[in-house]
């Protein structure tokens, strides 16, 4: 592959990027130093995070300098816990309102510590909650 012209040599790897599965695509980083970016910018251009993917992504230094520049769009998930039976509804309601800003605000502050702020970037936030149920 080394032969052919830089040009065909970026299709030919942005290609197979696009049509590979995240898993394959994380591979193809390690195969040589020419195949990194490609298999990086496919691999980091949509960040999955919730609560604990976000502390551990920041813990390990995943999102790097350069990795944070693929970034197109964060797909992020607040988890609730599912504790909420048998409460006021009031209360329900105020407790997951105050877990919802918690989430974010841990989101905002990870993005504060990247080099440049995300320009262009996409936000879609999700709430989900754990399952808990209590039969009487």
């Amino acid at each position: 592959m080394d032969r052919l012209p830089p040009e065909i040599q970026g299709e030919i790897l942005h290609l197979a990027c696009d049509i590979s599965d995240k898993k394959k695509r994380c591979s193809y980083a390690t195969v040589s130093r020419k195949w990194q970016p490609f298999a990086e910018r496919a691999t980091f251009s949509t960040l999955h995070l919730n609560q604990a993917r976000l502390g551990e992504a920041d813990a390990k230094g995943i999102i790097t300098l350069a990795r944070q520049s693929y970034v197109r769009c964060i797909d992020f998930t607040a988890i609730l816990p599912g504790q909420y039976y048998r409460e006021n509804p009031g209360m329900v309601s105020q407790r997951r309102n105050e877990a919802v800003f918690e989430a974010v605000a841990k989101l905002l502050e990870a993005l504060k510590t990247w080099s440049s702020p995300p320009s262009g970037v996409k936000l879609r936030l999700n709430v989900e909650y754990e399952a808990t149920f209590k039969f009487p």
